[in-house]
């Protein structure tokens, strides 16, 4: 899975970020604990994969909304 998004300048969220990172949080959660059944066609067979997530890389203003 993968999340991106533009928040455009004068009009962008503020502080109010947690809406577009909460959902990217909760399957984050999900896909770490859990694990997501996916398919490798060159294989042929299923396995279970897990994932997290890292790092940033941000403008400074996108680091004051974030921290």
């Amino acid at each position: 899975m993968m999340l991106s998004m533009l928040i455009p300048g004068p009009k962008h969220q503020g502080n109010d970020i947690d809406k577009y990172l909460t959902p990217l949080i909760e399957d984050l959660k999900d896909m770490w604990s859990e694990g997501v059944k996916v398919y490798d066609g060159h294989m042929e067979e299923s396995f279970k994969i897990k994932a997290m997530f890292f790092g940033t890389i941000n403008d400074f203003s996108t680091n004051g909304n974030l921290f």
